[in-house]
Order: C-alpha cells, then structure tokens, then sequence
C-alpha cells in the first residue's frame, strides 16, 4: 500500500477491490486437460462459457474422437450428437483426472490447519466453473461435473447438496490450461460490519491469521476493548476459546454484542495485572493503546512495559 505494484488498483477503489467474500483456499489438485477432451469445436461453431461470453476456438483444433461422428456422418450432425451425453462424458474425464491427481488426505489436513474441526465423515458441497478461456471444455459442463464428483468423493466426505449446510466447499475450475481443485479454507463476507464496529474487518482478519491458531488454543486479548479481534477470528477459528479483558464497562459491553455466539468470555481487569494463571494461554491477540483516544495514565512506556511482562507470564512456552 505503500509503494503500489503498477498492476495495483488507484488509490480510490481500495476499498472497493477489498469488499465481497473474503476467502482462502487450499490448492487440493492441479491437472492437466484430459486426453479425450484436449481439442474444441470446429472453427466455426462458438462456445459459450459457463463463466463468460463466448469464446472461438482455434482454427487449428479439431473435434475429439469422443465426440466425433463417424467418418461418414456430415460434421453438422456431429456437433448435433446429443448434448446431455457429450457432457456426461466429458463431466467423468474430468472428473478421473481429478481423482487421479487428489491427495485427499493431505488436502484435508491442510484445510484442518486453518482451524477447521476434521471429523471421521464431513459433508462437502461441490462447486464447478468453466472459464471462458478453458476452450477444451464444452459449454454446460458444469452441473454434470458437480453431479459426478459428488457421487465420486472419498470416503471421508458425504456431499451436501445445500452450500450453507457444507462443513467443506470444494471448488473445481476449468481454466485454458487444465483443471484446479481447491477447499474453501476460510470464508467470510466482510460487506458488513460487526453490530458496534471497532478495528476494520480485514485488519482484524490479517492479524489473527498471522497467529496460527489451531483447535484448542486458548487466545487472549488483554486490551480488547470491542473485541474486533476476537470477533473475527472466532469466526474463522471456531475451534478456539476467546477470552477478552478490558477496564471499560462500556467497551465490555460492545464486545459483548460483537462476540454473541462465539466461544468467548470477556472479564473486566487490567493488562497489567491478569487473572490467569501461569502458562495458561497459548496466544495473545491485541492492539495495545496508543495514548490517543485512550491515555496511559502513567505513560506508555510504563504501561507497555507492565503489560507485556504480564502476557509473557501467562503465554504457555512453545
């Protein structure tokens, strides 16, 4: 932000570029264009993609056997063949090179890391998109993808027709190139603010995941205030315990509206003097006071100094 790369966009839709979903995923698969499926339509006919305008193929592409009539059969009546079984056909080339190419094991555990709670069976909601550049592909792949990767997954996930209810999403692209599959790892829409806004959403994000917290962990923020912090990472980190000290009743109270719901305590005190015990929390999440809208009444240094001698004490040793 300091320096912007040229590609970067101007300085006014920032802001803009950083709404919608804000997600990460977890590369589970990258392949190549299925044999079967590596050529596109004749020069003259159009593909329109499931995920733009239309797209030409090259001149020097020709029909696949797959799809191809026999030699005697005029090449209209070949690209009329019926559609729902080239699509079926191409959806399971797809879909074999998928599998062959998936360690689902290790996609699991790296999707786990983020936080995510892994159990014996998780449900999955498949996704799929053609981009328009993937010319490879023929036009209404989509939904017959999704259908035959779902009736094919591992033993450890179970699909789920209905997105919302998904412990995992997974999304397949069609792309110029090949294909990618990658689980949705973190998700979280940030068009909305949280009911007594403090830190901005994406700032609070980028901190707690710079933490690593795992299942389990007991994560403290001894100057909470709003709890912004805790909020967005207890959204995202489920699987965690939050606790949020602060010596504002009113702050307290706004954090307690922010974290409803969330595996949270909040506490009134002071960072100087915390009520826990020796080694008892596994990572501290806070922004300390800058003496600004909040004074230190005996300064910062002396402040600081206190407070970080008091989250050193309560910090298991790694």
């Amino acid at each position: 932000f300091f320096e912007p790369c040229p590609t970067a966009p101007p300085r006014g839709e920032w802001r803009r570029s950083l709404r919608g979903p804000l997600s990460v995923r977890v590369v589970a698969a990258e392949a190549p264009v299925p044999g079967e499926l590596g050529l596109a339509r004749p020069p003259h006919v159009s593909v329109e993609g499931d995920a733009g305008p239309a797209v030409a193929a090259p001149a020097s592409m020709t029909l696949d056997a797959t799809f191809a009539a026999p030699a005697s059969t005029p090449l209209d009546a070949a690209v009329a063949t019926p559609a729902s079984t080239s699509l079926d056909a191409a959806a399971l080339a797809v879909v074999d090179a998928i599998l062959d190419r998936t360690d689902w094991p290790a996609a699991l555990e790296a999707w786990a890391a983020f936080g995510n709670v892994a159990s014996s069976e998780l449900s999955a909601h498949v996704r799929a998109t053609r981009h328009r550049s993937a010319a490879w592909a023929p036009s209404g792949i989509s939904p017959p993808l999704r259908r035959a990767l779902a009736q094919r997954l591992p033993d450890a996930l179970r699909a789920e027709p209905e997105r919302r209810k998904a412990a995992v999403e997974i999304q397949v692209t069609l792309h110029e190139t090949g294909i990618l599959v990658e689980l949705v790892a973190l998700k979280q829409s940030v068009d909305r603010d949280l009911p007594c806004p403090g830190m901005k959403r994406v700032e609070s994000y980028t901190v707690a995941r710079a933490l690593r917290i795992q299942p389990g962990d007991v994560v403290l923020d001894p100057f909470c205030g709003k709890g912004s912090f805790l909020a967005e990472a207890a959204l995202f980190w489920p699987g965690a315990s939050f606790v949020g000290v602060d010596g504002d009743a009113s702050q307290l109270a706004a954090a307690a509206r922010n974290l409803a719901g969330a595996n949270a305590t909040l506490l009134s005190g002071s960072a100087t003097a915390l009520p826990f015990a020796d080694g008892s929390v596994d990572a501290v999440l806070t922004c300390p006071p800058f003496d600004r809208q909040f004074a230190a009444a005996d300064g910062l240094e002396a402040l600081y100094a206190a407070a970080f001698g008091e989250m050193k004490r309560v910090l298991r040793p790694s």
